[in-house]
């Protein structure tokens, strides 16, 4: 800072003298300075705090992960859980539909007040990513044919394997994926994929409404001789993975993962409803 001498200006007399207060300024060179020290710390603590808040962003979703893995766990044993739904009917057997509604708190589940609607809120829903797309609401029942339960599909976080909804068969020699029915002997396979990132605005292009059932989403790859295959690298380029087991992991090739199960079907005697 440089003291300027003049104009000087006259102050109150002390002592009998007159005090001569002087004027002080930044030259140019030392703001100049001044910002760029601004600026070199900014570049260093901006990139930080997005690393460490996208660093926030998937400890919650592997939050979530781990929590729908247990409630799988949970829900898979019919003495354990106080109800699943639909799935009553059938026993020691339950179907993953019923499960995925009960995640999302819609059909036979739906406690919701509004029959417009109720907004899934982040913090509150195992089911939103707060990485993902925000905007997702429960509407309890579907009001028509192919109209969702959950929407908008594009901004849906989760996808749960396919594999546990249905499996290939033949009627009459012609191909075609039976529904299916669970029982608890898939805990035995803790690697089994339950939940995973999907990106759900590429597989509404794709694949469209009417292949998703009113539940999204159903996804895995190659199944069926079809592209079900979704996965959202939205992580810092990874996808997190909840499993059946109970635990979560990351990665940034998850069909490269040989302990992964991803090519798991229910046995015979759990088919057919």
């Amino acid at each position: 800072m440089t003291r300027l001498a003049g104009p000087a200006v006259d102050g109150p007399k002390l002592g009998g003298d007159s005090a001569r207060v002087f004027l002080c300024a930044y030259t140019l060179m030392e703001l100049l300075v001044v910002v760029f020290l601004i600026a070199l710390l900014m570049s260093i603590l901006v990139p930080a705090l997005v690393t460490a808040r996208e660093a926030a962003k998937s400890i919650v979703c592997m939050d979530h992960g781990r929590s729908a893995a247990m409630e799988f766990q949970f829900f898979a044993d019919r003495y354990a859980h106080p109800y699943r739904g639909d799935s009553e009917q059938y026993g020691s057997r339950f179907d993953a539909m019923d499960f995925l509604e009960y995640l999302y708190g819609v059909g036979e589940f739906w406690d919701g007040n509004s029959v417009e609607g109720e907004a899934y809120r982040p913090g509150q829903s195992l089911m939103i990513c707060p990485s993902a797309p925000p905007g997702l609401v429960g509407y309890g029942e579907q009001t028509a044919p192919w109209t969702p339960t959950v929407g908008p599909r594009e901004n849906v976080s989760y996808a749960m394997n396919r594999r546990l909804f249905r499996a290939p068969a033949l009627k009459e020699g012609v191909p075609f994926e039976a529904p299916v029915l669970l029982t608890d002997h898939v805990l035995n396979y803790p690697y089994i994929p339950l939940l995973f990132d999907v990106d759900a605005e590429a597989a509404m292009k794709k694949v469209g409404e009417s292949a998703l059932s009113h539940m999204p989403f159903f996804c895995t790859p190659d199944f069926f001789e079809k592209d079900y295959w979704f996965p959202a690298m939205r992580h810092r380029g990874k996808m997190i993975v909840s499993f059946v087991g109970g635990h979560v992991l990351s990665t940034k090739d998850p069909l490269a993962e040989s302990q992964w199960i991803w090519d798991y079907f229910p046995s015979l005697g759990d088919k057919s409803r």
